[in-house]
């Protein structure tokens, strides 16, 4: 892959995340803005769709970027439980903190992206725009041109532009796929919390139902198992007196 490949690969990818991420900076806001309705009880209602909502767009996010998508816990049921759901999730601050960081990151780089080549393009056809006939004289560099030698600089300008996107913009789209995958990818520790969790609502749901002799299906293995009890993420069973 040559340079300009890269360089025009990268400038796609942050244009594609400059979409992204001005979606992310308002829902961002608005999980704080529901948080704070929630402390009075007004907001409780709005958890459910704004964790949907949230989920939605770090999925989309994780398609582009080949990363799995985490098992979350169900929004399902009465109010109270969807809820301790969604409030509950181990991934649920980790793609709050996504929306903060790329809300703020990916317009900046995305911005950038646009500008460059936009920039260069217009100097390359500086020459046209001193061609056309008079009006208000065109500009580069915040320099206004005058005189055919000063137009005439407009291409060398515009090569100079695309050196700067080739130096910057492939860095940039690394840095920026590093900070999603960094904070969507589920981490060993947050996916051994959900597990805790999803089993923890599976014995508490089926605490009212009649008892079966076939314990729900969590994915664990041993080493899990034995991991989470060692740290206090599920207590250990002890053996009745006398059993």
């Amino acid at each position: 892959m040559n340079v300009l490949t890269a360089t025009r690969n990268a400038a796609l990818f942050l244009i594609a995340g400059l979409g992204t991420a001005l979606l992310a900076l308002p829902l961002a806001w608005l999980v704080v803005y529901t948080a704070l309705l929630s402390l009075s009880g007004v907001g409780l209602p709005l958890i459910t769709p704004v964790t949907r909502l949230v989920r939605r767009l770090s999925g989309w996010q994780r398609r582009r970027l080949g990363i799995p998508a985490p098992p979350y816990l169900p929004l399902e049921g009465p109010l109270p439980a969807r809820v301790r759901a969604a409030v509950g999730d181990p991934v649920a601050p980790r793609e709050v903190l996504w929306l903060l960081a790329h809300g703020v990151t990916g317009i900046v780089l995305g911005l950038l992206a646009l500008g460059l080549p936009l920039t260069a393009l217009n100097a390359a056809t500086l020459p046209l725009w001193w061609s056309l006939p008079p009006g208000d004289p065109p500009s580069v560099l915040w320099y206004p041109i005058d005189s055919w030698p000063l137009a005439l600089t407009g291409p060398v300008v515009a090569a100079g532009y695309v050196g700067v996107a080739c130096l910057v913009l492939p860095s940039a789209a690394g840095l920026s796929e590093r900070l999603s995958r960094r904070l969507l990818k589920p981490v060993g520790r947050v996916r051994l919390a959900q597990q805790v969790a999803m089993l923890t609502a599976a014995r508490s749901s089926g605490a009212s139902s009649a008892p079966s002799t076939t314990a729900p299906r969590t994915g664990w293995s041993r080493s899990s198992c034995t991991w989470a009890c060692s740290n206090g993420l599920w207590p250990t069973p002890r053996r009745a007196p006398g059993g």
